[in-house]
């Protein structure tokens, strides 16, 4: 198993306008333990990773690529959009 791209998160936490509190919160930990992950002090567990990945509305993969360097406003426009079809679309075949 490689790396997790703490980049990817810090900046997709940003970009869904969660602050760390809150991410703290919602895995379940103190504020000061989150961003000793976030800044790579500590390891995410290969358990917490799928909660990671439902808050941050992404891919097991996401987190460990470079992820996509969004240079304008458009970029970002559109990879929502297309998030958002996908869970639409993922949603669908689970009916």
């Amino acid at each position: 198993m490689g790396t997790v791209n703490l980049k990817f998160i810090r900046q997709r936490r940003k970009q869904l306008k969660i602050n760390q509190d809150e991410m703290a919160a919602l895995l379940g930990f103190g504020r000061g333990n989150y961003s000793r992950y976030e800044t790579g002090i500590c390891s995410f567990k290969a358990e917490q990773l799928p909660q990671l990945c439902n808050i941050l509305k992404c891919s097991i993969t996401e987190l460990y690529t470079d992820g996509i360097e969004l240079k304008s406003r458009k970029e970002r426009e559109l990879l929502e959009a297309f998030r958002h079809i996908n869970e639409l679309y993922k949603e669908e075949e689970a009916e």
